[in-house]
């Protein structure tokens, strides 16, 4: 029923998956939710001026000023500071992995051995609510719990939950991982439950 609408939103934020030269280079552009909802708030805005300002009944008062430049100002802080592409590298010849995070100002980056993933799997997340359940997906990797030093063996590769967040796309770069490392894939599996008011 929604496979159309699947296919529109995997072509506008697409996760490309490459293996060329044994490097799988997997590219994440899906927006994150502040993201989104500060665009959305940019252009609401801004269609709110221009129809004021062609039906001449835009108010050019001290509270129109403050509410429209606090808002704007709000919408462009999240749109500058927030992650708009993610990539995964992972290098089999020199053993190595890097994941970059990249905003407007700010490239973070983490690399390591790929030798330390031991798995890779989704995890489900199920929040509850009185309108029922929602499922949120993150792609993870596991990684040799006897190597890290207390450090947490599950790493998810978004930090920020991008809006459009669908299983599917999360077990293909899971599935493209393992197969490139040659590690277990775990699948899906259940985490955490939390209650939403």
């Amino acid at each position: 029923m929604f496979e159309p609408i699947y296919r529109i939103l995997d072509y506008i934020f697409p996760v490309y998956i490459i293996n060329r030269n044994e490097v799988l280079t997997i590219e994440d552009r899906r927006p994150t939710r502040n993201m989104v909802l500060s665009i959305l708030g940019v252009l609401a805005v801004a269609v709110m001026v221009v129809w004021g300002w062609l039906s001449h009944t835009l108010l050019l008062d001290t509270l129109t000023f403050i509410v429209a430049g606090g808002v704007l100002a709000t919408a462009l802080y999240f749109c500058l500071t927030g992650t708009f592409r993610e990539f995964y590298v992972f290098d089999k010849p020199t053993d190595t992995y890097s994941f970059v995070r990249q905003s407007v100002f700010k490239k973070d980056e983490i690399k390591g051995a790929a030798s330390l993933f031991r798995a890779t799997e989704v995890l489900c997340e199920e929040e509850y609510s009185r309108y029922g359940t929602v499922h949120r997906y993150h792609a993870a990797v596991l990684q040799d719990p006897s190597l890290l030093f207390g450090a947490d063996e599950v790493q998810k590769l978004r930090q920020s939950r991008p809006m459009y967040n669908r299983e599917q796309t999360e077990a293909n770069m899971v599935a493209a991982i393992a197969s490139f490392l040659n590690i277990k894939n775990n699948g899906t599996v259940k985490t955490l439950y939390r209650a939403l008011s």
